[in-house]
């Protein structure tokens, strides 16, 4: 009888732990998780171009310029001597760690001053992470930042 007790605990605390994660939106599943850890090379790789070639990237964000929580996020990507960079391809995935589910996702075009610039909806406060892909040439890069947003903001 107490195994049967035991037994029927344990199943009940493993399911409230199921719900737990599973109502989490910070816990969330990413996709092709496979797929990415068979490109976990490639990746490192593009990274490493980024920096070999000597390209910075910069990232600010705006306060909140429209509904919805949309930000004026500007990027200025440039070379070895502070040249603007030409890349191709450009993309560009931020999320929040509190809300890894949502990645937000965003082609974007360099504008001759090495500046890109987007409204992207980033009303909540903390650490973004910003992953920004892109081709110097036929050459693959890569870069990830961490931008901080402000807890309170006063606009005047």
């Amino acid at each position: 009888m107490i195994a049967v007790g035991l037994l029927v605990t344990h199943v009940a605390c493993m399911l409230v732990a199921v719900s737990i994660a599973v109502s989490d939106p910070s816990a969330a599943p990413l996709p092709d998780y496979y797929g990415d850890s068979l490109r976990w090379d490639d990746e490192r790789a593009a990274l490493r171009a980024a920096e070999d070639a000597g390209l910075v990237l910069t990232a600010t964000a705006a306060t909140i310029t429209g509904p919805g929580g949309k930000r004026a996020l500007v990027l200025s990507l440039l070379g070895p001597e502070g040249v603007p960079a030409q890349l191709d391809d450009l993309e560009l995935a931020a999320f929040h760690p509190l809300d890894a589910g949502r990645v937000i996702r965003q082609p974007l075009e360099l504008s001759a001053d090495g500046q890109l610039r987007a409204d992207l909806p980033m009303g909540r406060a903390g650490a973004w992470e910003l992953s920004l892909r892109g081709r110097l040439g036929e050459v693959p890069v890569a870069f990830e930042r961490q931008l901080m947003i402000a807890a309170v903001e006063f606009d005047r």
